[in-house]
C-alpha cells in the first residue's frame, strides 16, 4: 500500500473509531490516541487511553466486545477499504 494512502486510512480509522466510541459510552473516559495498520492494510489496532487508569482493563474488555460493530461502522464509511480485523490496545505511551 502506498504511504500516502496508508496515512490517510490510519487517520480515518482513528477518527471514525473515536466517533464510534462516543456513541457507546463507557463508565471510564476512553480516548483514541492512534491506529496501527498491518502491511496489507486489512487489520488495524486502535490504541486508546483510559481515565481513570485503574479502569483500563475493564474498559478495554468492554470496548473489545464492540469490535464487530466498529468494523461494520467503518465498512460503511471507508470507501474502497475493508478491514477484516480490528483490535483495541492500551496506549503504552500514556503510562
Amino acid at each position: 500500500m502506498r504511504l500516502h494512502h496508508t496515512e490517510r486510512l490510519t487517520e480515518s480509522v482513528s477518527r471514525l473509531s473515536a466517533e464510534f466510541l462516543t456513541r457507546h459510552p463507557n463508565e471510564a473516559l476512553v480516548t483514541v490516541t492512534g491506529t496501527r495498520l498491518d502491511q496489507s492494510g486489512r487489520s488495524a489496532t486502535v490504541f486508546v487511553t483510559v481515565y481513570p487508569a485503574t479502569s483500563g482493563a475493564q474498559a478495554l474488555a468492554e470496548i473489545r466486545i464492540l469490535r464487530s460493530e466498529l468494523r461494520n461502522f467503518l465498512d460503511t464509511r471507508l470507501r474502497g477499504n475493508s478491514l477484516t480485523h480490528i483490535d483495541f490496545a492500551l496506549d503504552a505511551r500514556s503510562k
